[in-house]
């Protein structure tokens, strides 16, 4: 969101001196303020994608400290050292913990998906834009490689650096909105894999309710991140 305007700040000042001296740096800012204005959409999606992940890595480390203590209560040693009624009351409490996790994992994702309904149309366009970016850039760098080889046209290296930063920029962007969104759907997905893992034989039956209906909102909540039903955006990662 801050480091690729920079980035291309940068370059463009370091391609206007040594291009056109005479003009202000400020003179940059004719193609890089659209630049970045046509990209805050975009930017406001990925910024709430990181943010429900942060959430879900909170609640799956919540789901593991839990995971631990309900296992650990049910091993033989602890079975002896643990009083019936002690168990009972823990499990009681772990319960409530866990039911308020499952409201707030449930209102997220809803949000999650709200959110990329707000924002699918600006983050189609913008991811669109880039793809044509990256793919006018590839033939610009190609046309001036072929006519320095062909014709023996002087190649600028300086004009070519140019076009290479802003050809790999909306290459990265691509990449990243794909990666983030995989791992906020990864994590999502987690909370659903803690709580299989977690031994009910001797657990409360509260407790026991609890975790499947959890783990049936888990796999319920269809969390898809397909803006427009066009681009599966989990689909783009690694």
């Amino acid at each position: 969101m801050f480091a690729f305007p920079l980035i291309m700040q940068l370059t463009l000042i370091l391609y206007q001196k040594q291009t056109h001296p005479e003009l202000s740096w400020i003179h940059t800012s004719r193609t890089i303020i659209p630049i970045v204005l046509g990209n805050q959409l975009n930017n406001c999606f990925f910024g709430g994608i990181v943010i429900a992940q942060g959430l879900f890595m909170q609640i799956n480390k919540l789901l593991r400290e839990m995971l631990h203590e309900v296992n650990r209560m049910q091993t033989p040693l602890g079975m002896l050292l643990l009083k019936k009624y002690y168990r009972m009351q823990r499990f009681c409490e772990l319960a409530d913990q866990l039911d308020e996790l499952a409201n707030k994992y449930t209102l997220i994702a809803n949000y999650s998906k709200e959110y990329l309904v707000l924002t699918s149309f600006s983050l189609v366009i913008s991811m669109a834009i880039n793809l044509f970016s990256t793919t006018l850039g590839c033939y610009m760098q190609y046309q001036a490689v072929a006519n320095f080889i062909t014709i023996e046209e002087t190649y600028d290296v300086s004009r070519a650096l140019a076009h290479f930063v802003f050809l790999l920029i909306p290459f990265f962007e691509i990449v990243l909105v794909a990666r983030v969104s995989q791992q906020e759907l990864n994590e999502a997905k987690e909370a659903g894999n803690l709580l299989q893992q977690m031994n009910l034989e001797h657990a409360d039956v509260r407790f026991k309710q609890v975790v499947d209906a959890f783990w049936l909102k888990v796999c319920t909540i269809n969390l898809k991140l397909i803006p427009l039903g066009l681009l599966e955006l989990d689909g783009l990662g690694p």
